[in-house]
This record gives structure tokens, sequence and C-alpha cells, in this order.
């Protein structure tokens, strides 16, 4: 997941590598607003090879770092299996 945290911090601007943990709110500790979202799911998804369903882009899950690695887990194993 260190790919994950580059993106994660390249697009916020605020917020570096080393200080990025589960616990990580990227609206409050990233200032992510709705475009830096679109940016980030469309960077996931080119660097992980998967595809968010319009189910899946909640702010309420993507806003977690630990709720994010966990989707993209599935997606990635979603992917292995299908």
């Amino acid at each position: 997941m260190d790919k994950l945290y580059e993106i994660i911090a390249k697009l916020s601007g605020e917020i570096k590598i080393s200080a990025i943990t589960e616990e990580t709110d990227l609206i409050t500790d990233g200032s992510y607003d709705s475009l830096k979202f679109i940016q980030l799911i469309s960077e996931i998804e080119e660097t992980f090879q998967i595809e968010f369903d319009i189910d899946d882009v909640d702010l309420k899950k993507l806003r977690s770092m630990k709720n994010l690695m966990q989707l993209i887990n599935e997606k990635i194993g979603d992917k292995k299996n299908g």
C-alpha cells in the first residue's frame, strides 16, 4: 500500500507520507475536497487496475484510510477471482 500512500500525499499537498496511518481522515487530515476525491479515485483505478462501482464512491467509505485500503483490497481480490 506504499503506492496508495504516495498518491494520497501527492494529491493532498498538505500531508506527508510518513504522517499517513490507517486512522488518517482524508478530509480533516488531508484537506481533501470533492475534486481531490475524484482525482484520487481516478489515480487508484489507474494504478491498481481496478474499477469502483458507483456504490463504492461514498465519502463515508473513502475518507478513512482504513476503509479505503479495505475497499481497494476487495477490488483487487474481485479482479483476481473474476
